[in-house]
């Protein structure tokens, strides 16, 4: 590999500038990511809008009611993070992160 005056590049140059530059596979593999990403988004929307249809859900009923009680609040949040325990002990290999 040459530079800009003809000169021959040293080999540790020519590697560096060879890796610098994304290949193709990475490329279309972090394209393909990001479409994937937008539409697992999108679809779960559409899940989340279609059981609260199917199921008659009054959200708004919901997050009224979730916002002014807390003992509905620390009850569920008590019942989750049960759950999450259990699942993480029962198991392993299907660990839930916990944020």
């Amino acid at each position: 590999m040459f530079d800009v005056e003809g000169t021959p590049l040293p080999t540790a140059q020519v590697a560096i500038k060879a890796s610098s530059k994304p290949k193709l596979s990475d490329r279309l593999m972090d394209r393909a990511s990001g479409v994937y990403k937008r539409n697992a988004k999108g679809v779960a929307i559409l899940i989340g809008i279609l059981v609260a249809f199917l199921t008659n859900t009054d959200t708004f009923h919901l997050v009224k009611r979730l916002s002014q009680d807390s003992v509905i609040r620390s009850t569920i949040t008590q019942s989750e993070s049960q759950r999450i325990d259990y699942i993480n002990i029962e198991k392993p290999e299907r660990r839930l992160k916990s944020y």
